[in-house]
C-alpha cells in the first residue's frame, strides 16, 4: 500500500522582513487535511503555534521555523531511507521566498533578505535531503513568493529540481496573494479544493485545476494576475498517480502506458515503480500482475520455460544490473531451445517454411521419409482429417478495429485526436467510412485455431513510407484515448495488421474494456500461439513469427464475429492502400 508522509511549514512572523497574515493558517489547514482527510501516515508541522516535533531518538524538536531548527531536522530525519519506491513524500511551504544567483531560497523566520545565502535555506538543499527518504515521488508545494517589494532577486520557481515534482504558487516574476476574506492564500484555497476533486490524482491534473481556480479567486477578490507553475523532472512524473482515491480509468491507462514505455526502454526500476502504482489503485489489474512477475524474473524470452534459481541468487535480492545481466545470460543460454521449438513448428507447417532453409531440409529428408511411412501405415487411419476453410479478403488502411460491430452512421466514432483538426473540424474516425473488415465464411469454433497470410502495404499520414503487414516497428503506437466502444487498446507497430473477436451482443460504449495486449518487442510479436479475449485487439502482422513459423490464434469462447483492421494512433481517414489477407480456420 502506498504511504504518504509530509512536512508542512507556515511562517507569518519574520525578524527581518514584512510579516504575513495567513501563511500559518495555510499550513495549519494543509496539515489537518493531510492528516485527517487524506490519512497521511506522518505529518511534521513547523509553525509559530505548532506543537514540538516528535523524533525517534532524544527529546522532541522545537517547531519554530528558524533556519537552525529546519536545517537540523532535515539533517537528522533524512540521514537514512525509511520509505519505499511506491511511496510519496510531500513538502508544503507557505512564507517568503527569493531567488539569488539563479538559485531558489526559502526564507525561515530569522532569515534576512540581504544575507540570503547565509541565512536562508536553499530549495535544492531541501530536495537533496528529502530524496534520501526513499520515496519514489517527492512533491513540493511552494507558496513562497509573497513579498510585494522584493529588493533582492526574483521569486522562486526558476531553478529546476532534479527528480522532483514542484508546484509553485506563481511565476518567478509574480506575487502570490493572500485573500483577507478567505483568511488564506489564493494558492492554498485552490490546493485544498483540488485535493478533493475526483480526477486530480496526478500532478498535471491537480495543476490544471489549481491554475484555473487561482485565477478565478484573484479575479473575484480583485487581486493582480497570479499564474501557478508546475515543474516535473522527468516530465513523465507529472502523470504519475499521487492520490489513488482521486484516480480515474484514464489515469490508470496513462500510467500503464508509461510503464510499458519504461520496460521497452530498459528502465526496470521505473517500470516496477509504475506497475506497483497501478496495483495500488487496481489490485486485480491483470496487466500489472503479469508485468510485476515478468520484471521479477526477467525471463520474458520463453514464458513457459522454468529455470531453477540457486538459493544464493534469489531474484528478489538481486540488483537491477544483476537482473539485466541474468536476463541476457538466460536469453543466450536458451536460444538453441527457442530455435528447436520453432523448428518443430516449422515441421508442422512443412513444406513452405522449411524450403527457406535448404541445408536443414536436406538433413531432415530421411526423417521425413520414415515418419511418412509410419504415419501412412499406423497413424493416419486413426486420426480424422482437419477441416479447413480459407477465405480471402482486403483490409483497407482506413479500417479501424475500434469501429468493429458499430452501426454504419456518423455517430459511431473512435477517439478524437487531442487538440487536432482536419479541414477545420476535430479529427474523428467514423463508421462506415473507417469500419474494419468483417471476415465471413469461416467457422468461429471456440478453441479452434486461425492462421493468416498477409501481404501488401499501407501508408499512414504520419509516415512517408508504405508499411507491410508487420507495420513500422520503429513506431510503436497505442490509440490516443485508450480503448473505445468497449474494445481494448493495444500496443503495436503503426500501420500493422490487427484483429479482434466480438461476441453476439451489441457493444456498449460505456462498458469497461478488457486489458490491453502488448506487442512492443520482437519476442512479443513472434508468438507461436495467442489466446485473445473477446474485444481484445491483437497483432497479426504477416501471420508468421520466428523462422517463418505460422502463428496460430485460438478462437475465444462466445466468439461470433471476427474483424480485421490496421493500427493507428487516433485517425484513419487519411490512410492509403490495403492488405490482401487469407484467413484459414481449422479444427480436428
Amino acid at each position: 500500500m502506498v504511504k504518504n508522509w509530509a512536512i508542512v511549514i507556515g511562517i507569518n512572523e519574520y525578524s527581518n522582513m514584512k510579516s504575513l497574515e495567513y501563511a500559518v493558517n495555510d499550513a495549519t489547514a494543509i496539515e489537518k487535511f493531510f492528516s485527517k482527510e487524506l490519512e497521511f501516515e506522518q505529518v511534521y508541522h513547523f509553525s509559530h503555534n505548532a506543537p514540538p516535533i516528535p523524533v525517534e531518538r532524544g527529546a522532541d524538536m522545537p517547531s519554530e521555523p528558524t533556519r537552525g531548527n529546519l536545517s537540523s531536522f532535515l539533517h537528522e530525519r533524512f540521514e537514512d531511507s525509511f520509505l519505499s519506491a511506491e511511496d510519496n513524500f510531500w513538502f508544503f511551504f507557505s512564507g517568503h521566498g527569493l531567488q539569488q544567483n539563479e538559485r531558489d531560497y526559502l526564507i525561515p523566520s530569522d532569515g534576512h533578505p540581504n544575507l540570503v545565502e547565509e541565512t536562508a535555506i536553499s530549495l535544492s538543499d531541501v530536495t537533496e535531503r528529502l530524496s534520501r527518504c526513499g520515496a519514489g515521488n517527492i512533491v513540493l508545494l511552494i507558496d513562497a513568493c509573497r513579498s510585494e517589494s522584493r529588493k533582492s532577486g526574483l521569486g522562486v520557481g526558476a531553478e529546476a529540481q532534479k527528480g522532483m515534482l514542484a508546484l509553485f504558487s506563481c511565476q518567478p516574476k509574480e506575487s502570490a496573494w493572500e485573500i483577507e476574506e478567505c483568511k488564506q492564500g489564493a494558492f492554498t484555497v485552490a490546493l485544498l479544493e483540488g485535493l478533493s476533486v475526483l480526477g486530480n490524482a496526478t500532478a498535471e491534473n491537480l495543476y490544471k485545476y489549481i491554475r484555473t481556480r487561482v485565477k478565478e479567486i484573484n479575479r473575484k477578490y480583485q487581486k493582480p494576475e497570479q499564474t501557478p507553475l508546475l515543474m516535473a523532472d522527468p516530465p513523465t512524473k507529472q502523470n504519475q498517480i499521487l492520490l489513488p482515491r482521486l484516480a480515474t480509468l484514464d489515469d490508470i491507462k496513462t500510467l500503464k502506458y508509461q510503464a510499458y514505455e519504461a520496460e521497452s526502454n530498459g528502465n526496470i526500476e521505473l517500470a516496477e515503480q509504475l506497475w506497483t502504482q497501478v496495483l495500488s489503485i487496481s489490485p486485480a489489474d491483470s496487466n500489472a500482475i503479469k508485468a510485476i512477475k515478468k520484471l521479477a524474473s526477467q525471463l520474458s524470452i520463453l514464458p513457459t520455460l522454468k529455470t531453477r534459481v540457486p538459493p544464493e541468487q534469489n531474484l528478489s535480492e538481486l540488483s537491477c544490473s544483476q537482473l539485466n545481466d541474468r536476463s541476457k545470460n538466460v536469453s543466450d543460454r536458451y536460444q538453441p531451445v527457442l530455435w528447436l521449438q520453432n523448428l518443430c513448428q516449422n515441421i508442422v507447417d512443412f513444406p513452405s517454411s522449411l524450403l527457406k532453409n535448404k541445408k536443414i531440409f536436406i538433413l531432415l529428408i530421411p526423417i521425413f521419409s520414415l515418419t511418412a511411412i509410419l504415419a501412412y501405415l499406423y497413424i493416419l487411419p486413426e486420426v480424422p482429417l482437419a477441416k479447413k476453410a480459407t477465405v480471402s479478403t482486403t483490409v483497407k488502411g482506413t479500417a479501424s478495429p475500434w469501429l468493429a460491430g458499430m452501426p454504419d452512421k456518423p455517430t459511431s466514432k473512435t477517439s478524437t485526436c487531442k487538440n487536432a483538426t482536419w479541414k477545420g473540424k476535430p479529427l474523428e474516425t467514423t463508421a462506415p467510412t473507417a469500419s474494419p473488415t468483417e471476415v465471413k465464411g469461416i467457422d468461429l469454433i471456440p478453441a479452434s485455431s486461425i492462421t493468416f497470410t498477409a501481404k501488401g502495404t499501407v501508408t499512414t499520414r504520419d509516415g512517408v513510407v508504405s508499411q507491410k503487414p508487420e507495420g513500422d516497428i520503429s513506431s510503436i503506437e497505442n490509440t490516443d484515448g485508450g480503448g473505445d466502444n468497449g474494445i481494448a487498446d493495444v500496443y503495436a507497430p503503426n500501420a500493422a495488421l490487427l484483429g479482434v473477436f466480438l461476441g453476439e451482443q451489441p457493444l456498449n460504449k460505456d462498458a469497461q474494456t478488457p486489458s490491453s495486449l502488448r506487442f512492443v518487442d520482437a519476442s512479443e510479436r513472434d508468438y507461436i500461439r495467442l489466446e485473445p479475449q473477446l474485444r481484445q485487439v491483437f497483432f497479426i502482422g504477416d501471420g508468421r513469427g520466428f523462422m517463418g513459423v505460422k502463428q496460430r490464434i485460438i478462437v475465444p469462447q462466445k466468439a461470433k464475429r471476427f474483424y480485421l483492421g490496421t493500427m493507428d494512433r487516433c485517425n484513419w481517414h487519411d490512410n492509403n492502400d490495403s492488405f490482401d489477407v487469407k484467413v484459414t480456420s481449422s479444427k480436428f
